[in-house]
């Protein structure tokens, strides 16, 4: 039976949400660094764990293998991008991975009608850059700045980052997460940056990477959705978001924040918006395009069986029966 995603500042999930974060946390795999780094595949040498010997003998929690994962799909080349990024690759991949935290949830809060909330950014994207700080959605996930020791979220232990410096992931003794809002971004993005976004009818096309004018680029945030306007500076859209939290946003082990997954939930809601609109369509069809990014290429999965991005076009009742959402951006 799909669920209904909402707005983290309605949904009757918000609090089971924060929960399941959590209980994630606290839930071990049984999978040491030390073994993880047994299946770490060829081609993403940087999904290789480093560490203090007694360190990479300790299991990791779900939480810390979501992590994993992410920086498993951003080591693995493809094309111009990676398995989850700079290419066509970005929204699918996402989606089946959002997908699987969802049903990690339901079974950890032991409701099957859980569902992942989303954080419409854009709304914050209007209030004044100082006042984006103190949003409603802050109350849930804790303070922008600094260790997220206190609120609801103030018991979140992480073991796992990527360090900027050498682009190594590093796993450790349980830390809070940190934030950095404000400090490499003015501010959100806004309404007009999402309705720009839907405008654009293509969904991705050569060159297929962040050079790309399509609809995937620009939701992605390498493309400015305004065209034809004032220039801006970069980043838009998702990337913007990552790069305004900031702290444990910035490098590959971004989803250590649950502001991740209400991020790309909502980068997922204005996709499922495109769909709508323009049909359940994908770029590059099997024969074009780069390997790991086309529509019948296995994407990187983990635990769970591997889908292609054709087999995740329709969440909803009509195909999958996963997932739908409360409203849809215009």
């Amino acid at each position: 039976m799909a669920v209904v995603r909402g707005d983290v500042r309605t949904t009757p999930h918000a609090d089971a949400f924060v929960a399941a974060v959590l209980a994630l946390s606290r839930r071990s795999t049984g999978v040491r660094p030390a073994q993880l780094n047994q299946s770490v595949p060829a081609a993403a040498p940087g999904a290789r764990i480093f560490g203090a010997a007694a360190q990479m003998q300790i299991p990791l929690s779900w939480w810390d293998l979501m992590t994993w994962w992410h920086v498993a799909a951003m080591s693995w080349p493809a094309g111009g991008g990676n398995r989850a990024h700079r290419g066509p690759i970005f929204l699918p991949w996402h989606r089946m991975f959002l997908r699987r935290l969802e049903e990690a949830m339901q079974d950890a809060v032991e409701d099957e009608d859980f569902a992942l909330p989303y954080w419409d950014w854009s709304a914050d994207g209007e209030l004044a850059p100082a006042s984006q700080r103190q949003a409603p959605v802050w109350q849930l996930l804790g303070p922008t700045q600094g260790q997220v020791t206190q609120g609801p979220l103030g018991d979140l232990r992480v073991r796992l980052f990527e360090n900027p410096a050498d682009l190594r992931l590093y796993v450790g003794p349980p830390r809070p997460i940190w934030r950095d809002a404000g400090a490499a971004a003015a501010g959100l993005p806004d309404r007009t940056d999402t309705a720009s976004t839907l405008v654009d009818g293509v969904y991705d096309q050569p060159s297929w990477d962040e050079d790309a004018d399509s609809f995937r680029n620009k939701l992605e945030g390498f493309e400015d959705p305004r065209e034809g306007g004032p220039r801006r500076t970069g980043p838009w859209m998702h990337n913007r978001v990552h790069v305004w939290i900031g702290g444990e946003m910035a490098p590959g082990s971004s989803p250590n924040d649950p502001a991740f997954w209400l991020n790309h939930c909502n980068v997922d809601r204005i996709w499922e918006a495109w769909l709508r609109r323009r049909g359940r369509s994908y770029r590059p069809q099997a024969g074009e395009g780069f390997a790991g990014h086309r529509a019948d290429d296995p994407m990187l999965s983990v635990v769970w069986p591997t889908m292609t991005p054709a087999e995740v076009l329709d969440p909803t009742e009509s195909g999958l029966d996963w997932y739908r959402y409360d409203t849809l951006p215009t």
